[in-house]
């Protein structure tokens, strides 16, 4: 069976059928970041914690997985009946 990848000698493109468009690649003028981007400010992960900005440190993401489901779970707990088939279920997968 032939292979599709070019042989030694041939040209992967033929320069016949290369596109007059321009390249998607960004130019060396070009940077690929935004506008408000500074390289000579310091990032959050370099700076102290402080009274002041521990909250730029915290994970929110993870607080709310970690913290909050659980005790929104229990929360909830106090308006769902309780089974002793699901009590002694909850002892056991514990």
């Amino acid at each position: 069976m032939p292979s599709n990848q070019p042989a030694a000698g041939h040209l992967a493109v033929q320069p016949q059928y290369l596109s007059s468009q321009l390249s998607p690649m960004a130019k060396p003028s070009e940077p690929n970041r935004s506008r408000s981007y500074e390289p000579k400010k310091t990032h959050i992960t370099d700076l102290p914690i402080t009274k002041a900005n521990w909250y730029k440190h915290v994970n929110w993401l993870n607080v709310t997985l970690i913290v909050g489901i659980p005790i929104y779970g229990l929360i909830q707990a106090a308006w769902t009946p309780l089974y002793w088939q699901t009590a002694v279920w909850a002892v056991l997968y514990y």
